[in-house]
């Protein structure tokens, strides 16, 4: 192994030996020497490098300051723990510049990706990708300790410094078309962004968007946006993460202990996939996930314990899909009855199936409903089948809007139901609820039949 790394350091250093000098060669295993095994350390790095740069045109590396010699060795941008949001500001910046990639393709903004070292970035200003360059931006991954002292985020962290009292990042995108490189698409993968929410002060945040709400993580007019692998820990805001693009995948992520609620989406096609949503709502009762967007498919997340409402779908928000998700726990922030799903008036084609609702209604006496819907909300093709309940106070489905087109059938509950809109093309039928299944108001072409 040591003659391979050898001979490798040399064909490096008689290819490249114009642009490397004794000068600029760091001593890599420090042993007091800049010689050939330092270089050839050098070109495994390169080598990497290379094999990733054949994906993406262009790549620039920021290492934190409690990074390895080795990773600062290499990086472009070595931070030095205060104000660490600068570094990664010249990265996306450089990234800018860039004009062509090694596949050929031209242009005035080809952009490329930010690769961050493992350690912690802190941050005492966003974050801001706001140019017309598409990027992406990838850490090593997040893991976790648990030492004696408690829970210890590690891996790549980016964190709120204390008392910052605003967004962490800003990532936008170019919508104009000027160039023939249109929308600015990329991803976030495997970081952990920290909140720092006992250092924050929920009333200094600035508040974003007509909607009038504080966010952790801004991303808005994107096209095709990736989070994956993501920790999203302690934001003092109402949502960790706002959202507004016209397609995007949220997947592999844990969305913990957030004071508000978790995520936002408006603008349309999300896929929210194998996600953990966990114990936020510390203040404001606010939902796990607030959704304004049609076209969203939410299946096979776990969310436990949400101080309010777990989904709350926007009217008029069409073809959802809510399937294979396990909701334990919520209403555990408010003094009202609350629901798991808030169905609302003009909601369209959506599809709640094979879900598991657990209320812990001895623990939060506020689950009142499974999933819900007021008597003014017109519900037009709905299915919702296939669900459990277990535990929830009130009803484990209660739907007193009208009801056209909808489909209510082979759920099961420890709790009751109740159907009292009118009901117009509907089946409801082969439900087995524990309680009373309440079924009233007018129907016309229905099929109502076996619910107990």
């Amino acid at each position: 192994m040591k003659s391979l790394r050898a001979a490798v350091g040399l064909g490096v250093f008689l290819t490249f030996s114009s642009l490397i000098s004794a000068e600029v060669l760091p001593d890599f295993n420090r042993d007091g020497f800049v010689n050939l095994p330092d270089l050839s350390i050098l070109s495994e790095y390169w080598l990497a490098s290379a094999s990733v740069s054949r994906r993406y045109p262009f790549a620039v590396t920021v290492a934190a300051s409690n990074a390895s010699a080795e990773e600062k060795a290499v990086a472009d941008f070595v931070c030095d723990g205060a104000d660490d949001q600068e570094e990664i500001n010249a990265a996306y910046a450089l990234i800018q510049t860039y004009t062509s990639d090694t596949m050929g393709y031209t242009g005035t903004h080809i952009g490329g990706k930010i690769q961050l070292s493992a350690g912690v970035f802190n941050c005492s200003a966003p974050i801001v990708f706001d140019g017309p360059a598409p990027v992406s931006i990838e850490g090593v991954g997040f893991q976790s300790r648990w030492p004696s002292s408690g829970f210890r985020p590690a891996g790549t962290v980016i964190r709120c410094a204390d008392q910052m009292n605003n967004y962490l990042m800003m990532w936008t995108g170019d919508t104009s078309q000027a160039d023939s490189n249109g929308w600015s698409c990329g991803y976030i993968r495997g970081i952990w962004f920290e909140g720092n929410g006992a250092k924050q002060t929920y009333g200094s945040i600035p508040k974003d968007l007509s909607l009038g709400i504080s966010i952790g993580i801004f991303i808005y007019n994107r096209g095709d946006t990736y989070i994956e692998n993501c920790m999203f820990h302690g934001f003092r805001h109402d949502f960790a993460i706002m959202m507004e693009n016209h397609g995007s995948w949220i997947t592999g992520c844990d969305l913990e202990d957030n004071y508000g609620g978790d995520l936002c989406i408006s603008g349309g096609r999300y896929f929210i996939y194998s996600n953990h949503f966990a114990r936020n709502g510390a203040y404001l009762g606010r939902s796990s996930i607030l959704s304004w967007t049609p076209q969203a498919k939410i299946i096979g997340n776990n969310f436990d314990d949400v101080g309010g409402k777990i989904i709350d779908g926007a009217a008029n928000s069409d073809d959802i899909i809510i399937s294979h998700n396990t909701f334990n726990g919520w209403a555990k922030k408010v003094s009202t009855g609350e629901t798991a799903i808030r169905l609302r008036s003009g909601q369209e084609n959506v599809v709640i199936s094979g879900n598991i609702f657990n209320g812990k209604a001895g623990t939060y006496p506020y689950a009142h409903y499974g999933v819900y819907s007021s008597s003014s909300d017109a519900l037009v093709r709905a299915v919702i089948s296939g669900n459990t309940f277990e535990n929830i106070a009130a009803a484990d489905i209660a739907l007193a809007g009208s009801l056209t087109q909808c489909s209510i059938a082979d759920n099961v509950g420890s709790g009751a139901a109740a159907f009292t809109g009118e009901k117009t093309n509907c089946n409801i039928h082969d439900n087995n609820f524990a309680g009373i299944t309440t079924i009233t108001g007018a129907a016309a072409n229905c099929n109502i039949h076996d619910n107990y």
